[in-house]
């Protein structure tokens, strides 16, 4: 029975049989061998990890940096917006005498930021006389009208606007009901 046990304990291969102190030498010299692969992989996990985290870390402060970028490039297209409001401001304050000067001012001023917002994807909905759609219309009135089918938006009191597909706000509207 104990030649058994030697030979299992024996390595595959192996010339000549081992004595039961040398197997305990070299199973003791594998557990050594062993430990020091386990601490290496140990080591090169935590390295890992930590790259992992500084890699998580510089994507988060470049995608803020680059956030920051676009709100800026976004506010700075509004700054001329409100540099007209001001020069409107300025010139009805300072005792303009022509009315139709201002208006037209405040119209250019308008069209600026009409343009600002549809530059960066921004669309006013579609509602008089569309058929009310709840996904982009709020009806907050109804008005008995025998003259355009129920449903139908008649007046907008207030625009709704998209940007891309999604909705932004959306437009107060008064609906057509039967009488």
């Amino acid at each position: 029975m104990e030649a058994d046990t030697q030979e299992a304990v024996a390595q595959p291969g192996a010339d000549a049989p081992s004595t039961p102190e040398e197997t305990i030498a070299r199973l003791e010299a594998d557990l050594v061998t062993a430990r020091a692969e386990a601490a290496g992989n140990w080591d090169k996990f935590l390295r890992e990890r930590a790259d992992v985290e500084n890699t998580k870390r510089r994507l988060e402060r470049t995608y803020a940096d680059q956030i920051r970028r676009q709100q800026k490039a976004l506010l700075a297209k509004f700054l001329g917006v409100v540099d007209n409001l001001e020069r409107a401001l300025a010139y009805a304050e300072g005792g303009a005498s022509d009315p139709e000067r201002l208006v037209q001012g405040v119209r250019l001023t308008q069209a600026l930021l009409r343009d600002t917002l549809q530059a960066e994807g921004v669309r006013a909905v579609p509602a008089e006389g569309q058929q009310f759609d709840p996904a982009v219309h709020e009806a907050i009135a109804s008005e008995a009208r025998s003259d355009v089918p129920e449903g139908q938006v008649v007046a907008e009191l207030q625009r709704g606007y998209l940007f891309g597909d999604e909705l932004l706000r959306a437009a107060m509207v008064r609906v057509a009901a039967s009488q």
